[in-house]
């Protein structure tokens, strides 16, 4: 039977940085800038946490909505109406991180909750700026936040798989 995990970081968005050449003696080391050790290790920390206990032995499916803080120029409201002038729901995010940033960083921090990230077989990102909500006679921008949703699966392929399959050969 599959089991899904859900998992919600409550800080912005983190892409994984670049990693930094230095010298050690005769070799050389790369060293991940702190921002990104700091992102990993509170997202350890949460995932141990909210995990039920164990470690995921197989294959995983990770799904992850990074959700931005809007904009102000998305967030505006019309003065007459007091309607916000775009759509209040989830809108597109083309910023800086790159998505697979963003999911290395979050990957690399889950390593509470599974042995290795080699088991992720499948992964779906989704960058997003925040739900517009209502609170009394004006509007507030849903605070940013990376949900994730770690399933496990079988050893079979799912039918969905086959059917990436079918698509990979080109039939």
């Amino acid at each position: 039977m599959k089991h899904t995990h859900n998992l919600t970081i409550p800080l912005p968005p983190q892409g994984k940085g670049r990693g930094r050449a230095v010298r050690a003696g005769a070799g050389v080391r790369v060293i991940t800038p702190a921002k990104t050790r700091n992102f990993e290790a509170v997202v350890a920390d949460l995932a141990a946490e909210q995990s039920e206990g164990g470690i995921i032995e197989g294959p995983v499916a990770v799904r992850i909505v990074a959700v931005f803080a809007r904009p102000k120029r998305l967030a505006m409201v019309y003065k007459k109406t007091g309607r916000p002038k775009h759509p209040i729901g989830w809108l597109h995010c083309p910023q800086t991180p790159d998505a697979d940033n963003i999911a290395k960083a979050v990957i690399d921090g889950l390593r509470a909750v599974w042995r290795d990230d080699r088991q992720v077989v499948s992964l779906e990102i989704l960058k997003v700026y925040g739900v517009m909500v209502r609170r009394g006679e004006s509007w507030a921008v849903e605070p940013p936040r990376v949900d994730v949703e770690i399933e496990e699966l079988g050893d079979a392929p799912t039918v969905r798989d086959r059917r990436l399959s079918a698509i990979a050969r080109g039939a």
